[in-house]
């Protein structure tokens, strides 16, 4: 929850059953204190080398997208290779962008603390 959502907001609770055909459903709270909360269905699961699962906001009437990670090998890290869509608009597609990269900062600034 430490590194889900973008920088202005914080992870609230998250469930996940991580195996293909499981869900997930994950909420973050904004500034004003607004909930969001998104759901999905993993589609595959391949330990260390690719994760697809299904994206959909609750509460409204959003396209449901899918997003797809694969992890590589690089030197001595992981090459992570992140990809959503499709989006209904360009600006629900820079929004997501935005905070994904956000959401990816925050993960990158927690495991340099541990």
């Amino acid at each position: 929850m430490r590194r889900w959502g973008p920088a202005s907001c914080n992870g609230t609770s998250a469930t996940i059953d991580l195996r293909p055909g499981g869900a997930w459903r994950a909420g973050m709270q904004s500034p004003g204190d607004a909930e969001n909360w998104a759901h999905g269905v993993y589609r595959e699961v391949v330990p260390v080398k690719r994760l697809a699962m299904t994206f959909a906001w609750e509460g409204t009437d959003a396209l449901e997208t899918l997003i797809t990670m694969t992890f590589e090998e690089d030197g001595d890290g992981t090459r992570m290779t992140f990809d959503h869509g499709p989006f209904e608009s360009t600006g629900s597609r820079d929004g997501h962008h935005e905070g994904w990269n956000q959401s990816f900062d925050k993960l990158a600034n927690y495991l340099a603390r541990t």
